[in-house]
């Protein structure tokens, strides 16, 4: 629903300030994934370091493992029972950590 490109960590606090949760559950992961890819293949994104999703990690993800570091970080989300791919990196927070 949007993106973001962060080149820093000062960048990335000023995000966290002003960005607004969208849609919640049930969430297909894969269009995001093959929009970083097609960014990549016109050389509009070049060699990413890697991508953030934040999410509740319920959700569909791709069949294959990008080529870049994926984070998946939920905010004050019941992760308990949610399953990820082992090539997810992720990150559990609590909004008084943010």
């Amino acid at each position: 629903r949007e993106d973001q490109v962060i080149t820093s960590a000062d960048e990335f606090r000023e995000y966290l300030k002003t960005m607004t949760l969208k849609g919640f559950s049930g969430t297909d992961f894969t269009p995001v994934f093959r929009y970083v890819d097609s960014l990549i293949k016109k050389k509009e994104l070049v060699r990413p370091e890697g991508l953030i999703y934040l999410t509740d990690c319920r959700g569909k993800f791709p069949s294959y493992i990008p080529d870049y570091r994926v984070a998946f970080i939920s905010v004050d989300a019941d992760m308990e029972n949610v399953k990820v791919p082992s090539w997810v990196i992720r990150l559990d927070l609590r909004s008084e950590e943010l």
